[in-house]
């Protein structure tokens, strides 16, 4: 059965998960902005993966199937740092990886065997790392069918599925006679993706010319969507039926809206203050009022970056304050960030930029002479050095 996080209607009883969904919702919280329907939807997921986990473990019988689930949504909305982040919150292995670049078994490129490899190299213990989740983003590019390659695409979503009902898979080594096995039975798969025309595609087939399950202000849509519809949907997409039948739930994350990037600027964790302690060790700070926020906000819906854009950009401007040498607290100003988007340099008007002679001793390279002289040191350049004679 398929179903959106807005309709989650089957969970299993708090008091048979090792974990509670409500307590790693929480936790999300403290790090997340935003986005409550999608956490309620990965907290219980990654409740039920890890109560399957440790019956797996404990050798007890295990009857339900590993959870395997589909997220869709804008890139920057979030979805790699959700689930990255409510891994590291259950310390579960997890492991990234692109499916642009996946090629079927036998063919140039890298397998999906490559992304077992992937998890075994970043969680060497074996035993840990059979229990982790494999996250394949950009799976969108690998299942739409691409003319010649369209049996090319299925290959690739065959051997998905194949991991996902749980086999061993061999792991090429650079010595094939070392190629350890992998159990795929006890991990988590998500697949994940922007799905660009997918919206269409179901507005054509639900005869629903309102606005698509991206948007965040069309709820009353959003909840009446129909299994079929969105499964058919998928399918017309390029999206194998058995593959969609093995899904145990599909996210929809709503494309971010100005009000939703002004909260995450303005949230306890969020990227400016992340960027602001960083900066702290440097005695500086970036401050945004309501215009800076605002732009900064506009900007990122504009450009349709939305997260990794606030980052880019922030990180734009504390990169040229550690560059000036700038301290104290700085304002940011809404032309700061037209010209930063332009590629151009901003005009800071308290500088204090470093030069070659402000450098200090980092590795004690003038040997051991007192500190206390070593801040009036400096390079010289002696006028007497000797050049090659010219005919």
């Amino acid at each position: 059965m398929i179903y959106l996080a807005s309709s989650l209607s089957k969970e299993v009883p708090n008091d048979t998960l090792p974990v509670r969904p409500l307590a790693i919702h929480k936790q999300l919280d403290k790090t997340l902005a935003g986005l409550p329907e999608a956490k309620r939807f990965i907290s219980t997921r990654i409740a039920i993966h890890l109560k399957r986990a440790v019956n797996l473990a404990s050798k007890k019988a295990v009857t339900d199937k590993n959870q395997c689930i589909l997220i869709m949504g804008a890139s920057g909305s979030g979805k790699t740092y959700l689930m990255e982040t409510a891994a590291a919150i259950t310390k579960i292995p997890f492991v990234s990886v692109s499916a642009a670049g996946l090629t079927e078994e036998g063919y140039v490129g890298t397998g999906l065997s490559g992304v077992l490899y992937a998890l075994m190299k970043k969680h060497p213990n074996k035993n840990f790392a059979q229990y982790g989740i494999c996250f394949l983003d950009e799976w969108d590019k690998r299942v739409q069918p691409r003319r010649e390659r369209e049996g090319f695409s299925q290959g690739v979503q065959s051997e998905a599925l194949r991991m996902m009902e749980g086999t061993e898979v061999e792991i090429e080594t650079r010595n094939p006679s070392k190629n350890p096995s992998f159990d795929t039975k006890g991990l988590m798969f998500v697949f994940a993706g922007a799905f660009e025309g997918l919206e269409k595609i179901y507005n054509r087939k639900t005869a629903n010319t309102v606005a698509g399950f991206f948007t965040s202000n069309d709820d009353d849509a959003f909840k009446s969507m129909k299994d079929n519809a969105l499964r058919d949907a998928l399918v017309e997409y390029g999206m194998l039926p058995e593959f969609i039948n093995r899904l145990s739930g599909i996210l929809t994350l709503p494309t971010p809206t100005p009000n939703d990037m002004l909260e995450l600027i303005r949230f306890e964790n969020g990227p400016l203050e992340l960027c602001n302690r960083r900066l702290m060790g440097l005695g500086a700070e970036l401050v945004a009022d309501d215009r800076a926020a605002d732009a900064l906000a506009k900007f990122a819906c504009d450009t349709r970056s939305y997260a990794r854009g606030i980052q880019l950009m922030l990180q734009g401007l504390s990169d040229q304050l550690v560059y000036e040498g700038v301290q104290g607290r700085i304002a940011i100003e809404p032309d700061d960030l037209r010209r930063l988007g332009m590629g151009k340099h901003l005009r800071l008007s308290k500088t204090a930029a470093p030069c070659a002679s402000d450098l200090p001793d980092l590795f004690g390279a003038r040997g051991s002479e007192d500190s206390s002289q070593r801040s009036d040191m400096r390079f010289q350049i002696s006028e007497d050095v000797s050049r090659p004679a010219v005919d």
